[in-house]
């Protein structure tokens, strides 16, 4: 019993256990090696698939917003650095792939969905690539929403501007209403003016008489309808006391001279058009009031003047350039037209003596 209790307290170690035990250190850094080189393996690979994995990512969003163009560039991009490393069977099936993104989007999108969820992580990026699709529209749709809201907000405001309640305290006429009033401002104006447009008129053709006997016909008659657009006498008619009452007889008898074929002398003709000069100057400065007065009470309204107003300001006229006669051409058309007058008078004077 003694040695039996000394081999309990002093036991042998079995020589085989105790080899295996020193061994056992070395098991386990050769483990924990393998794990690391393994995981070192698998990393390595992980990287490999998801820098394969990103350009088709790129590719498939590209197709999903629409833009087939940037998405094929990506395949054509990868399809070059395929051929380069030697897969030209990668790089043939990129450039298809490429053709198919700019011909037909939908398929190739289809096609490229397809690939990707066959491969690890490929669902992922087309989920991931739905979420933004998602959160982009979302934006956009928030981005009109707000601007929808603005708009409304400013439309109602107008509308209430522009009651016409609010605008009548405002002394401001509707705007549905407008129309009808700048069409009677615009009758009043050209009624209240219509002795200016004849004056203006008449003006006209006082600058474009030429220097011969028709030009001083034509210049002392449009003469006679400045100082009286109402006249009823018409040319290569004698002028009377009866059919221009508001001309002076020494005009009338300078146009009936005229009619016999007197000619008037450049001082004349000169006086008369500086004459003619002074009463459109006069005319326009009355058509100015009348305009002024017009416009200041429409803008208050709220009226739109280049509706009433042709023109925002009335112009003279302009005496013609003058044109060269040419030696031998009979005067031309002023010859013509006063032969014509001087025929008629010879025919009405034959017709008195008979």
């Amino acid at each position: 019993m003694a040695l039996q209790a000394l081999n309990q307290s002093n036991p042998v170690q079995d020589p085989t256990q105790a080899f295996l035990g020193s061994l056992l250190p070395t098991f386990k850094a050769g483990a924990e090696i393998k794990n690391t080189i393994t995981q070192a393996a698998q990393n390595a690979q992980a990287q490999k698939q998801k820098a394969l994995l990103a350009p088709a990512g790129e590719a498939f969003s590209a197709l999903r917003s629409g833009n087939p163009e940037a998405a094929a560039s990506v395949m054509d991009r990868q399809a070059a650095a395929r051929r380069n490393s030697g897969d030209e069977q990668g790089a043939v099936m990129l450039e298809g792939l490429s053709k198919i993104a700019r011909e037909k989007p939908a398929q190739a999108l289809e096609q490229l969905s397809a690939m990707l969820s066959r491969v690890p992580g490929g669902s992922e990026i087309i989920d991931n690539s739905k979420k933004l699709a998602e959160d982009r529209r979302a934006q956009e749709l928030q981005g009109f929403k707000v601007r929808k809201d603005k708009a409304e907000a400013i439309l109602t405001e107008l509308k209430v501007e522009l009651s016409p309640e609010k605008l009548a305290k405002q002394g401001l006429i509707a705007p549905d209403k407008r129309p009808e009033a700048e069409s009677k401002f615009r009758d009043e104006y050209y009624t209240r003016t219509k002795g200016y447009q004849d004056v203006k008129s008449a003006y006209g053709r006082v600058l474009a008489s030429g220097n011969d006997a028709a030009g001083d016909l034509a210049l002392i008659f449009s003469y006679m309808k400045m100082l009286d657009p109402g006249s009823t006498v018409r040319e290569g008619e004698a002028a009377s006391a009866q059919n221009a009452a508001g001309v002076s007889d020494r005009v009338r008898n300078a146009y009936n001279n005229a009619l016999e074929g007197t000619r008037l002398s450049p001082g004349q003709r000169k006086v008369f058009k500086g004459q003619a000069e002074a009463l459109y100057g006069s005319a326009q400065k009355q058509e100015g009031l009348v305009r002024s007065g017009i416009e200041r009470i429409a803008k208050k309204q709220g009226l739109d003047t280049t509706n009433i107003f042709y023109e925002e300001t009335e112009t003279a006229p302009a005496e013609p350039a003058k044109t060269k006669r040419i030696a031998g051409a009979g005067g031309g058309e002023d010859s013509a037209r006063l032969a014509a007058v001087q025929a008629e008078i010879a025919r009405r004077r034959a017709v008195g003596k008979r």
